[in-house]
């Protein structure tokens, strides 16, 4: 991140009992605001993501074979203490893309793509654990907004 980019924190939910599953409600955010956005854990695991509560949904995912293209879930990652998802490229009529840094395991050059599911239209993202996620987990999604435009003449 350079050093004029501040980060802005969006959303954060701290679980307060164990659960199967965090669901991050993105409505009355305007993401077209943004130039980037990052996903942080606090806990370490296996996660994976959806879109938009979406069930049967089939996402593509670059993270291996061909035969391993297409998914039930956008993202699946082993988080640790420096596990960020990055989501990037946040343009009208955009599919949402995001990626897992670092980059490691069978995490290694994953992008994963949700096609039909633009910036627009994207509502919530629901994550889900490999095991029951722990009570005190904390979950924040934080983003750079767009540089404010300066007049030329100022």
């Amino acid at each position: 991140m350079e050093n004029h980019e501040k980060m802005e924190e969006l959303c954060t939910i701290v679980t307060t009992e164990p659960a199967n599953e965090i669901t991050l409600d993105l409505r009355g955010l305007d993401l077209m605001n943004f130039l980037k956005l990052e996903l942080i854990f606090d806990q370490p695991g296996t996660f994976s993501m959806r879109l938009n509560r979406s069930v049967g949904r089939v996402y593509v995912r670059c993270d291996g074979p061909a035969s391993r293209l297409f998914h039930e879930e956008i993202l699946r990652w082993r988080a640790g203490p420096d596990t960020v998802v990055r989501f990037w490229a946040i343009v009208p009529g955009g599919n949402v893309l995001c990626s897992v840094e670092p980059r490691f395991g069978d995490e290694a050059g994953q992008i994963g793509c949700a096609p039909g599911v633009t910036w627009e239209r994207l509502e919530t993202m629901e994550i889900t654990g490999e095991a029951p996620i722990p009570a005190g987990t904390r979950v924040v999604l934080r983003g750079v907004r767009y540089p404010t435009k300066v007049p030329v003449n100022a």
